[in-house]
């Protein structure tokens, strides 16, 4: 018979039988692992004076202490990121002013506790302390999810199945694999989507002390990630499985059993997923995975089921998990009511997939005595047993290290004589999806006022902001950019940043790179862990890893309000990035350039409010102003001074908007069209590598914001870190920046306004040359050369005086292969998709922009 998804009663799911869980929110314990636990207490315990207040009555004072203290310590444990950043004691006295009575008396308590008793664990789990999502918000994300899914990625997916499902050059693949990707990307909601038509387990594994949608299945993780020997915990992952398919067999018995193969998983899905909230699943899927635990329990125990299930299975299968496996893959194949040789009852097709999610969670390391090994390897051992049926696993995470993306050697079935390869982990995801029902045009139907909106910026880029920005009531549409900078920050934001929160910035305003190597650095892992960072390719060796901070003007503007908030100092964090981490420093100190641009803009733009929106109450910004006064200094030199006067007489309403830069990866996209369109997502040009004449391109807007051709003006930059070029300007280096031989302008064109700037930043003598060319038969629109050499606050407006030995020293650092290739084309385009206008194949644009072929 049919399940009724909303409303299951007890009598239809006898199996998985049990109380309702409570419908109550859940407060979740900020529990301390007990090393980090017993370091905290000796630190807390060191406070002498506390004893002595709490004798003398002075509470008020030594509650305050004690929460600057503990909030102090807590940022150096495991819980950083889950719990309330270290307070000064302004912000404890009003933390705790907003305790309510029962959470102030519980906040003494623990206080009690952890002077008498020597323990703070109490007040380690006060409620107070968890870092939680705003009602509204926590609402806004279970709409969101369900919203159509968008996108190819869960196609591409299951064809990155199938692919590995079989015999390849003699061997046999393992029959799980990886899906890792930063926060945001759709994992969860890709592996949800092929549990509409594919038969699908789901379990999250979420971490006790964290909150994320899905809610977790705690019980699982619980009987899972038991301390143990190897042994035992194999013993464990074995049952586990075992239960798993006997109870999903006898769930699926209360389905009607007409339902196809496809009909009955989706109302399967539907049944484990209807009325899910952040804080909890509902009664289905709760009660199915109680009574799975429960059976694993009797089974590992050796009760009356074991013994029925051993006498079962044993003899004909060798194990009880492979003969429920078999039983359940049976029962399903029954559904397929004219099977042939291609269909879904073949061992080569994936009848069901089990799906991990945040399987991080089982990589906690256990020892004693053997090679290392973890909850997580084991599990794989036993999936490996399972390798002649039709099943499929897939483990979600974040995180690249470990077993998650670095599996076991090739594994020997003694039994089957087959050799089992590692799945390289998948990383496809979504992006730029949610644009692609209103792509943007270079023909005049857009202007700056609508592209710099957070309703636009939120669509590009990973699907996170835009699903939750459009099912957000007024309250998370307008908390949109802090929303971001959490996300970005892996934090909300706090008086101090981290060097891994400061490259999170950096790298979403300018396209750093992380140098190639034969391993994957521990700061890139971070920053795809928690700080938002693309995976595009992790090597068939495991070993080494291509990531990007690909263009999200959404986390570009949290970037920049973070930045402009005055306790970020860019010029040395970047100085410290090139120093530490091992990144790309450029050959010629075009990223000196990049950050100049970058810190003018941000002076135009002005301030962020609370919120991280601009004070000035919009994003882009006037272009004279941006040349003569935030980029460039009034100087005394006539000729210069009158120019930069022109300048603002020429363009009095022209507009400029760009928050981050792209680098581009061929030469063919420095076209009109494509430069145009990149303006709409707030994106300058980093030219590609050896790009002749021009090292980087940005786009005003001659005459107001109107985003079209006719309105098109050009700033083109080329820069050298060579003595050889002087403060003496060399007019033939502009000659070459001549946009019909750069190809930006096509013959016919009509000539556009364009600055022409070439910093020799090697230069010994600072200077700055501006020379105004009137419109002329040979190029008849107005042009300007801007000659500057050296970094000197006397020209250049972000050079602070006192700090150009920083500005030097960043100089100094400068120096001097198919990044998308995959199995499949389907693969390669969704990869092609997370670089947006970096080269002229379509699918660097055809999800969020309408190209002309005629431009």
């Amino acid at each position: 018979m049919d399940v009724d998804h909303a409303s299951s009663s007890s009598k239809r799911l006898t199996p998985c039988s049990t109380s309702s869980p409570s419908k109550h929110i859940k407060i979740i314990k900020m529990a301390l692992p007990e090393d980090e636990m017993a370091i905290l207490n000796d630190h807390m315990n060191a406070e002498t004076d506390w004893p002595a207040l709490h004798q003398s009555g002075m509470n008020g004072l030594m509650f305050k202490n004690i929460l600057q203290h503990l909030t102090f310590e807590l940022e150096s444990t495991s819980l950083r990121y889950k719990v309330l950043p270290s307070l000064n004691a302004v912000e404890a006295k009003k933390t705790l002013a907003s305790f309510s009575e029962a959470e102030l008396e519980q906040w003494k308590a623990g206080v009690r506790r952890g002077i008498e008793e020597k323990n703070w664990a109490s007040l380690v789990e006060h409620p107070k302390l968890q870092m939680t999502l705003p009602p509204e918000q926590e609402k806004a994300t279970e709409i969101s999810w369900d919203r159509m899914y968008s996108g190819e990625a869960a196609d591409a997916l299951l064809t990155h199945i199938q692919n590995h499902h079989n015999s390849v050059n003699g061997g046999i693949y393992t029959r799980y694999c990886s899906i890792i990707q930063s926060s945001g990307m759709g994992k969860s909601r890709t592996a949800d989507e092929l549990g509409k038509s594919h038969l699908s387990i789901p379990i999250n594994l979420r971490d006790a002390t964290s909150t994320g949608y899905p809610a977790a299945d705690h019980e699982v993780r619980k009987f899972l990630t038991r301390k143990g020997t190897k042994e035992e915990t194999r013993q464990r992952a074995s049952c586990f499985t075992e239960a798993l398919f006997l109870h999903a067999n006898e769930v699926l018995t209360h389905f009607d059993p007409e339902l196809s193969i496809d009909n009955l998983a989706s109302q399967f899905r539907s049944s484990m997923t209807a009325g899910q909230t952040m804080q909890e699943h509902n009664y289905f899927r709760t009660t199915f995975y109680l009574s799975v635990v429960t059976i694993a329990d009797d089974l590992m125990n050796g009760g009356s089921l074991k013994m029925r299930v051993s006498h079962q299975y044993d003899q004909e299968y060798g194990s009880p998990t492979v003969g429920a496996c078999s039983s359940l893959i049976q029962s399903l194949k029954s559904r397929v009511k004219e099977p042939t040789s291609e269909s879904k009852t073949s061992d080569n097709f994936p009848l069901l997939i089990l799906v991990f999610d945040e399987a991080h969670t089982l990589m906690t390391r256990n020892e004693i005595g053997e090679p290392t090994w973890s909850n997580l390897s084991v599990i794989q051992d036993v999936l490996r047993t399972l390798d002649h049926f039709p099943v499929f696993s897939l483990f979600l995470s974040t995180t690249c290290k470990g077993e998650i993306c670095q599996f076991t050697a090739p594994w020997h079935n003694a039994i089957h004589r087959k050799v089992f390869k590692s799945i390289e982990p998948y990383t496809n995801l979504s992006f730029d999806t949610l644009a692609s029902t209103k792509r943007v045009s270079p023909e005049g139907s857009w202007n700056l006022e609508n592209v710099t909106q957070d309703r636009h910026i939120s669509c590009l880029g990973r699907p996170l902001f835009g699903s939750l920005y459009d099912a957000g009531d007024a309250s998370v549409k307008d908390g949109i950019v802090d929303f971001a900078i959490q996300k970005l920050l892996k934090n909300s934001e706090n008086k101090s940043l981290d060097l891994d929160q400061s490259f999170a910035c950096l790298s979403h305003r300018f396209p750093i790179k992380f140098s190639s190597a034969d391993h994957i650095s521990r700061a890139e892992k971070k920053q795809v862990e928690g700080h938002l960072r693309v995976c595009l390719d992790i090597e068939a060796n495991f070993q080494s890893m291509t990531s990007l901070a690909p263009s999200e003007p959404l986390l570009s503007e949290a970037a920049y309000a973070v930045m402009a908030r005055g306790r970020f100092d860019s010029l040395s964090t970047f100085k410290s990035i090139l120093e530490d981490f091992p990144v790309h420093k450029g050959d010629r100190g075009e990223f000196l350039v990049l950050l100049l641009l970058t810190l003018a803009r941000d002076l135009a733009v002005g301030p962020p409010n609370d919120l991280g929106h601009p004070q000035s109450g919009r994003r882009f910004f006037d272009f004279a102003s941006f040349m003569s006064g935030h980029l460039f200094k009034n100087c005394t030199h006539i000729a210069t001074s009158s120019a930069l006067e022109s300048l603002r007489q020429d363009f009095p309403d022209a507009y400029i908007h760009f928050n981050h830069f792209v680098k581009l990866q061929s030469f063919d996209s420095i076209d009109k069209q494509f430069i145009l369109l990149l303006v709409t997502r707030g994106a300058a040009v980093l030219c590609a590598d050896n790009q002749p004449f021009i090292d980087g391109v940005n786009v005003f807007l001659k005459a107001g914001t109107n985003i079209s051709v006719d309105n098109l003006g050009l700033l083109l930059w080329q820069v050298k870190n060579d003595a050889s070029f002087t403060d003496i300007p060399e007019p033939d280096k502009f000659e070459s920046m001549d946009p019909y031989n750069l190809n930006i302008l096509k013959t016919g064109d009509a000539p556009v306004p364009v600055i022409r700037m070439f910093f020799a930043l090697a230069a010994e003598r600072p200077s700055l040359h501006v020379t105004r060319h009137e419109p002329s038969k040979g190029y008849g629109a107005v042009k300007y050369d801007i000659w500057i050499g050296g970094l000197s606050s006397d020209y250049l407006n972000p050079v602070e005086v006192g700090k150009a030995g920083i500005w030097e020293a960043i100089l100094q650092a400068s120096y001097g292969c198919d990044i998308y290739k995959a199995e499949t084309l389907e693969q390669e385009n969704l990869r092609r998709a997370t670089k947006p206008g970096t080269t002229d194949d379509s699918n660097h644009w055809c999800r969020w922009a309408d190209l002309d072929p005629e431009l």
